[in-house]
This record gives structure tokens, sequence and C-alpha cells, in this order.
């Protein structure tokens, strides 16, 4: 009945398809800014200044809230472009014989265009700000050190959120509009006098909504990597079993939704209740970095930001299971409260 469908099967393969192809020609991730990474080790009144001054900088996305060890391995792992280490001693300066200070700054190798373009705008901030201390340039000295890794584009950070964002519509729409629609055309009861069990039912929509993901995940993958030359690092068999997974958690939550929805009419509204903030919010086309940080503290918790995050430290970093920890333990829970809301919820037909 559902590969009948047409309108369902294009919806579910081909939109988040057209979505990813969207974003990824729009290319959001080559529109000129550099994301810098600054360790201040003075932490006084002038290393606040500095950086201060370096935020007004609009080619700059600035963090300065990292240790040097967790600003490298974003370094390493494609997250940031520059890293500027502030040494304890940088406004120790002799006025009589000023002696330029070494800052090193580590670049990375995967994303040399904005790391040489954040080392010119650097260089530049740092001579301004040195004629402000003794009226003399070069008061500072950048040495680079350039540090191997991955060059992560947007679309590498698109595609891992797209197939998490498919998964979260095949189980949660599709699930709730076939279970509205059968009720109200009296499918549901019909099927309650034949041999079919409910049990049957019940897996039959869950088997096929496993299918489907599958092929969606399948589709957008071959279309990265021919159309986009998306590289996939990390275990095929890890992927498989969180697109399993996150199914399964949405799946639950359309059995659940589809007892407070009498008509596909309201059917619509309520599944994108629960879909839209988290399409936007749930790390899929923007990272939850990005977000205020009063935000993040929210976000985070979303199912669908577990799944994306899962699936894109695998896809992009080639992560384990183990280092996905944190992320399957918020998938676990997130499985158990849909089922048992899945369990308390639904219903074979209204009463």
């Amino acid at each position: 009945m559902f590969f009948r469908n047409r309108q369902a099967l294009f919806f579910s393969l081909f939109l988040p398809l057209m979505i990813m192809v969207i974003f990824g020609v729009i290319d959001f991730g080559s529109m000129g800014n550099v994301r810098l990474e600054v360790i201040d080790n003075v932490k006084n009144e002038q290393s606040k200044s500095l950086i201060d001054g370096l935020k007004k900088i609009e080619v700059l996305k600035i963090n300065s809230d990292n240790s040097l060890e967790v600003a490298q391995d974003k370094l390493e792992n494609g997250k940031t472009d520059v890293v500027v280490d502030l040494p304890a001693d940088l406004f120790v300066i002799d006025p009589q014989n000023p002696v330029p200070k070494e800052i090193k700054v580590y670049t990375s190798e995967g994303s040399s265009q904005s790391a040489g373009l954040g080392v010119m705008v650097l260089r530049e901030a740092f001579n301004n700000f040195s004629l402000t201390i003794t009226k003399a340039p070069q008061l500072f000295n950048l040495q680079i050190e350039t540090i191997n890794s991955r060059n992560l584009r947007y679309i590498d950070f698109l595609v891992p959120g797209v197939l998490a964002m498919a998964i979260m519509q095949m189980g949660l729409f599709s699930i709730l509009f076939v279970i509205v629609s059968y009720k109200k055309t009296g499918v549901m009861r019909r099927l309650l006098v034949t041999p079919v069990k409910p049990a049957q039912f019940v897996g039959a929509q869950v088997v096929t909504r496993l299918i489907v993901s599958l092929l969606q995940v399948l589709v957008i993958m071959l279309v990265a990597t021919i159309a986009f030359n998306v590289e996939i690092v990390g275990s095929y068999l890890l992927l498989g079993f969180l697109v399993f997974w996150g199914s399964i958690i949405f799946l639950a939550m359309g059995f659940a939704l589809s007892s407070f929805a009498k008509t596909e009419e309201a059917a619509a509204p309520i599944a994108n209740i629960i879909a839209m903030p988290q399409m936007f919010l749930g790390n899929v086309f923007f990272p939850v970095e990005s977000m205020p940080v009063w935000l993040q503290g929210i976000v985070k918790y979303l199912p669908l930001n577990y799944l994306a995050d899962a699936l894109r430290k695998v896809m992009n970093q080639g992560a384990s299971i183990i280092d996905i920890k944190t992320d399957i333990y918020g998938l676990i829970v997130w499985s158990v409260i849909t089922i048992v809301l899945a369990i308390v919820f639904f219903r074979w037909q209204e009463e």
C-alpha cells in the first residue's frame, strides 16, 4: 500500500534529497567566515581588549572558551580554521627595548583558504594593536604551524543532518498520517475482523518504514558522494545501526501522536509542532555551537540532535560506538520515552 502511494514515495525519498542539493549548491560554508579559536593565557584587561577587538572583525567567527587541547582537536577534525595561543607574558614588554613577542598560530591544512585569510587578518590586527601600545609596528611575531586535518565543508556537515531529518520525517509523518487515515476511513476497524493480528499490522508498518529509511539513506549518500564528493570515513555497519535506531524512535513517536489527531488536517499541525523545531534547532542545517548559549542547553537534548550528531561523527570523523557514547545514551533515553508513550497512547480505533 505504501509503495503504491506515489506522493508518499516522493516526499519520503526525494524531498530530503532536494533539500540536500539546494543547501549543498548554496554552500554556506564558503561565504568567507574564518573560524578562530583564541586561547587566552593572559586573562587581563589587555587580552580582553584584544579579543574584543578581534570579535569586531566581521570575517572572524571567534570562540575563546576552549583549552588549547580542545581547540587543536577541533582543528584536526575540521571544526575550526585557526587557533591562536596567546602566551601568559604577551604584554610584559620592555619600553626601552621592545622585543617582538612570539605568538603560536595553528592553522588547518584542510581549510587552507580560510586559514590563509585568517592569518592575514590576524597579522593586520596584531600590527594595529601593537601601534596602540608602543607606537611601533611588529611588536608581535606570529609563528605559524600547519596541522594536518580534513577539509570539512558545509556539505560534509549537511549530509548527516539531512539523513537524520529524513529518518525523522519518515517515522513521524508517514505513520501519523497513515494511522489517522486508516481510522477515519474505517480500515483499522475492518482489519479487526480479519485474521490479521494487531502485532502483525504494527510490525508490517514498522518494517516498511525501516526499508524506506534505508532506501532514503542509500539514495542521499549516493548523490552526496557522486555530486558533492562527500567522503564517508566511518563504519557503514554503525551507520546502518544508527539509521535503524533513529527510525524506531520516530516511528514510536508517530504511533503515540496518532491518537491525538482525529483527521489528516489535524495531523499536519501536530506533526509539525514536533518536527519543525527539531528541523531547525536539531543540528541539521546549523551547528548547535552557533546558537545562543541558553538555547544550546535546551536543543542538545532533542532526539534529532543526538541522531544527527552521532551520524556526523561516524561519517566525518570515523567515530566508533565508544566515541559517540553520549549520543547513544541520549538515544537510549528517547527510545524508552517514545516506546512507552506509544504503548500507553496508541489505540487501534477511536473510542
